[in-house]
């Protein structure tokens, strides 16, 4: 028989005494667990997952900063017995495991403790919530792509291997629609793969609104690199986040271009023949005009604004997409969540 606490000591930083540990399973992955720790006279929470896109040996470990108060918008204990952190480990796994029967299904929101407060997009799409790889070979569905085009990257939704072909969820490189491409096409340089160890928004939820966005043409010849470029389609579309955290750390050092239409009317009588002409500027960006004058982000009411701007599609493409996420999901290891 597995010695689960053994395992948590040996591979976590948890500190103290293990008092207990018991494993769960949710619908995106068979691998979790919460373990109660006794140490500087207190019993405390903490939820580990195991996925291998974040380590092939130590599961991952929340809250991040073992002295924080909160998961999510509800406190966290510091519990002078076990049977109270019992309590609160079971109602974690509760949240986890049933959140879609109360009305929500964004793990997220469960776990990070500054869910509801404004703070800078790397709080949130950083590690341990989400890992970046500089590797194809950790791609998962519905993971979050970049590849590298120079100056910027063009960012993407990976949808796996579909009818033989590998599928990419994007604005299309022309700025001219979104679609879904095929890999190869999406590809340019060196990819970046960003891997929500914990989920955002439920993954049919995602892909019911990338397929909306496809065939409703959702911003068809309205790109815009400060405020609707392809890094916010994608993060609209599996965080939740309408923001593009490369146009926000360039602001200063970049230009982007903007058309403007122009009446033109100094070339009458064929000012009429060239009212579709538009002019080029080029002009700096300011914080006033990237990500919609946004520096910092509510996670709660980002994820709820953005859903409000995307609708969903359920059909057989949607189904599609939520099965080839599903093969992915991390089966039940005997021992190695810890």
């Amino acid at each position: 028989m597995t010695n689960y606490k053994e395992l948590v000591k040996e591979r976590t930083s948890i500190p103290g005494y293990i008092e207990e540990v018991e494993r769960f399973e949710t619908w995106w992955n068979k691998n979790l667990a919460t373990a109660i720790a006794y140490y500087d006279g207190y019993y405390r929470v903490f939820l580990l997952v195991y996925d291998s896109f974040y380590s092939s040996w130590s599961p991952a470990v929340f809250p991040a900063d073992s002295s924080c108060n909160y998961w999510g918008k509800n406190s966290r204990g510091r519990h002078s017995c076990p049977s109270d952190a019992r309590s609160e480990a079971s109602w974690l796994r509760d949240e986890l495991i049933y959140s879609w029967k109360k009305g929500y299904d964004n793990p997220i929101l469960v776990i990070h403790p500054s869910c509801d407060c404004r703070r800078s997009f790397e709080t949130f799409v950083t590690s341990p919530y989400v890992v970046k790889k500089y590797s194809t070979s950790y791609l998962k569905p519905l993971d979050v792509v970049w590849t590298d085009m120079g100056q910027f990257h063009h960012a993407g939704v990976y949808l796996g291997k579909i009818d033989d072909e590998f599928k990419v969820f994007n604005f299309t490189k022309k700025k001219e629609n979104t679609t879904i491409d095929r890999w190869s096409e999406f590809l340019e340089g060196e990819v970046n793969s960003y891997h929500p160890v914990i989920p955002f928004k439920n993954y049919k939820d995602i892909a019911g609104q990338m397929v909306w966005a496809k065939d409703n043409s959702f911003r068809k010849n309205d790109y815009d690199l400060a405020d609707r470029n392809c890094e916010h389609l994608a993060n609209m579309c599996v965080y939740g986040i309408n923001f593009s955290q490369q146009v926000h750390e360039k602001r200063d050092n970049v230009r982007f271009v903007k058309h403007t239409s122009d009446s033109l009317a100094f070339l009458s009588p064929w000012s009429s023949l060239l009212k579709n002409i538009k002019k080029t500027v080029y002009a700096p960006i300011s914080s006033l005009m990237v990500n919609n004058g946004k520096s910092s982000i509510c996670l709660e009411s980002e994820i709820r604004n953005t859903n409000a701007l995307l609708g969903k599609k359920f059909d057989s493409e949607t189904k599609t997409y939520e099965n080839k996420y599903l093969q992915e999901v991390p089966p039940r290891e005997s021992c190695r969540i810890m």
